[in-house]
This record gives C-alpha cells, sequence and structure tokens, in this order.
C-alpha cells in the first residue's frame, strides 16, 4: 500500500474514532493541486457539540516525526489554551499514541 492511501486510511480511522466519542469531525476534500490541510498543519478539525471544545489533530502513521517544527508552526496560529493541538501517530499492529500540545511542550495524552 503507497504512504498516500495509508495516510488517508489513518485519517479515516481517527474520524471514525472521533465520532464514535461524540465529535463532530471536519476532514477537509482532496484536492488534485496543492494542500488540502487546515492552516497547510491539521488532518481534522473536531468540535464537541456538548463541551464546545475544538481540537485541531495532526494524524500520521508510525511515528512522531519533526515534532519540534510542528511545534514551532502550531504555536504561531493557535493558543493551546483556547484550542487543542493533538498529533496521533496509529503505530502498526500497537494502535494510536496520541500526544497534545501545550505552551510548554508536548503532552502524552
Amino acid at each position: 500500500m503507497n504512504k498516500s492511501a495509508k495516510g488517508k486510511r489513518r485519517e479515516r480511522q481517527a474520524k471514525s474514532l472521533l465520532e464514535q466519542n461524540g465529535w463532530i469531525v471536519y476532514n477537509p476534500p482532496r484536492t488534485k493541486f496543492g494542500e488540502q490541510d487546515i492552516f497547510n498543519l491539521f488532518d481534522l478539525l473536531a468540535l464537541h457539540p456538548e463541551t464546545q471544545q475544538i481540537k485541531f489533530i495532526q494524524v500520521k502513521s508510525n511515528r512522531f516525526t519533526e515534532l519540534q517544527e510542528y511545534k514551532d508552526k502550531s504555536l504561531e496560529i493557535i493558543n493551546p489554551d483556547k484550542f487543542g493541538v493533538e498529533y496521533w501517530v496509529n503505530v502498526d499492529y500497537k494502535g494510536w499514541k496520541k500526544k497534545k500540545l501545550t505552551k510548554k511542550g508536548w503532552k502524552n495524552i
């Protein structure tokens, strides 16, 4: 399976997991040209209708990559005290590993 197909599958899995837990999830439609990520950073935008919590999520397969660069870019546009910024990695045969961004850095969730 190519990387693009695996990435899309991981995004669908993450979206499904969020929806099962009551979140409304926006995943931008695929485009033939250019980036499809939200703000060129996030794969998913999730809103919880009961808590009104909003979080931006980047989904990856197998490893956390470029966390410092991702943190720096995220903090330029989003205040993690107001909106959640999460980095989800689905490790083959092990399941989801998740990190949440705080102003001090990444925290395992």
